[in-house]
């Protein structure tokens, strides 16, 4: 066989190769295994899995690896870890274009599957984020189209993204199967994550479930000025700021003899001074009833947790009788 016929054999067979395979074919960074016994200290309660999930994922810039976590029973159990890209230049994203990752809590939003993507740019399958989020846009930063997305074998897991999480098309394969759309599975991305021991998580757990529940008593009991202590002057919500809410509030206590707030299935997400507590909130009044999920946003300020925005969305009431509670 001539020369130039046995190049281009080879070229066709190597070609095919890196067509139908999904292992690499170029170097990739090893995985960094979490510390043995420790977890990531912004984990602080995991979802049982019936409406908020009972995984999150973790994204660790400085190691170049993303993890699964689990909890199982209220231990929180490593899944697995993978080798991970991200953004070309260092530091949390600000503006559109600085080809930074963001730092902070994110969810999924949305799969795209392989015939919606450019398979040289994004593989077989990507997520969307919810980039900018609530606590970023108070923070004015922008850009959009911020993806957890896989890449084409023959593409280096070192070459950095334009501000996405990157990982090898078996490995999000596997991470789709722990993922729930709709914006209730959580990424958390660091620039270098913390690990601390179960003990360690357990007691910031115990705190913030204590102010969890002080605010809903106060609420119930109609203790406007603790409960309105628990806002940061710099609150936002349904247009209206720290003293508009404040009146609010104050009147619709005084309208109504008697309040019940129940608080079902808390999840609890810090990175740095920004939490994220999300919960199935069932309220009563001689005025009104409703049942849904409540968002808070809240900011450590002088290490003291204070709401800075808060988020309602209705849900049907039926859905208890198809969870654990």
């Amino acid at each position: 066989m001539h020369s130039l016929s046995k190049y281009i054999l080879t070229l066709l067979m190597f070609t095919h190769m890196t067509a139908f395979s999904n292992e690499p074919i170029v170097t990739d960074p090893s995985p960094v295994a979490p510390p043995e016994g420790l977890v990531p200290s912004g984990l602080i309660q995991l979802g049982t899995g019936s409406y908020h999930p009972n995984k999150a994922i973790v994204a660790d810039k400085a190691r170049r690896t993303l993890s699964v976590w689990k909890n199982n029973n209220g231990d929180i159990q490593l899944l697995a870890h993978y080798a991970m890209d991200h953004g070309k230049k260092s530091g949390d994203k600000v503006k559109q274009g600085d080809l930074k990752t963001p730092e902070g809590i994110y969810f999924v939003q949305d799969k795209k599957y392989s015939k919606e993507l450019d398979f040289n740019e994004y593989g077989v399958m990507a997520f969307t984020l919810n980039y900018p989020n609530h606590f970023d846009r108070m923070l004015k930063k922008t850009g959009s189209g911020i993806w957890l997305h896989s890449i084409p074998p023959h593409k280096t897991l070192k070459r950095g993204s334009r501000g996405c999480l990157v990982l090898r098309e078996n490995n999000i394969k596997k991470i789709d199967k722990h993922i729930k759309l709709d914006s209730r599975t959580p990424i958390l991305i660091y620039d270098q994550v913390e690990y601390i021991t179960k003990e360690q998580l357990k007691a910031q757990q115990q705190k913030l479930m204590a102010w969890l529940s002080a605010w809903k008593q106060q609420w119930q009991t109609k203790d406007s000025n603790s409960y309105i202590s628990n806002y940061s002057k710099k609150f936002q919500s349904k247009g209206m700021n720290y003293n508009q809410w404040k009146l609010y509030k104050k009147n619709v206590s005084q309208s109504t003899r008697q309040i019940k707030v129940q608080v079902r299935q808390p999840v609890i997400y810090k990175n740095k001074d920004q939490i994220i507590v999300r919960f199935l909130q069932d309220y009563s009044s001689d005025v009104t009833n409703d049942f849904g999920e409540k968002t808070l946003y809240l900011k450590l300020e002088n290490q003291q947790p204070k709401i800075v925005s808060e988020i309602w969305k209705q849900e049907k009431k039926e859905l208890l009788g198809s969870m654990s509670l």
